[in-house]
């Protein structure tokens, strides 16, 4: 196990109360009874209050997809259907915007990692309509905002369609 950067910076710390979570707590903490089974369900809702970098979101998004991979598999098209609608079930709401690109990046090179290689399987070529449609879920669904005001960077109230 390498060490993994939980601070980014003693202000960080200071100001936001940032300390990242390391991959082997996130598994070890998504493995608990109850929680293990809900990552194992393709449209269980979650929602990261903060979500940082997506570490939690992340790990939830691999379950999901490993899962939507193994139940439904009978054609290319019904796993990009499935894998979406996995990816429309985890919600994050980070207060620092530099976090908030961090966790949307993350989110989509997660889901664009998994679609290749199930394509490349079918012996397929990825359909751009996928991919776009997984950047505006995760874009509409990663919000900056503060979770405890309930309000975006903006100050409007954080929303999700």
């Amino acid at each position: 196990m390498k060490n993994e950067r939980i601070i980014k910076c003693k202000e960080r710390v200071q100001k936001h109360g940032e300390v990242l979570t390391p991959k082997w707590l996130v598994r070890k903490m998504l493995d608990s009874p109850g929680i293990r089974e809900a990552c194992n369900e393709v449209a269980t809702t979650f929602l990261e209050p903060s979500a940082g970098e997506g570490a939690f979101l992340v790990e939830i998004l691999k379950r999901k997809l490993k899962i939507a991979a193994k139940k439904y598999n009978m054609s290319l098209t019904q796993l990009e259907n499935y894998s979406l609608l996995a990816l429309s079930s985890l919600y994050g709401i980070e207060i620092l915007e530099d976090n908030t690109r961090i966790c949307v990046m993350n989110m989509f090179q997660v889901f664009f990692e998994f679609y290749q290689q199930q394509a490349e399987k079918y012996g397929k070529k990825m359909k751009q309509k996928v991919l776009d449609s997984a950047k505006v879920i995760i874009s509409a669904n990663i919000v900056q905002g503060d979770f405890l005001t309930k309000k975006c960077s903006n100050n409007e109230p954080i929303a999700f369609s």
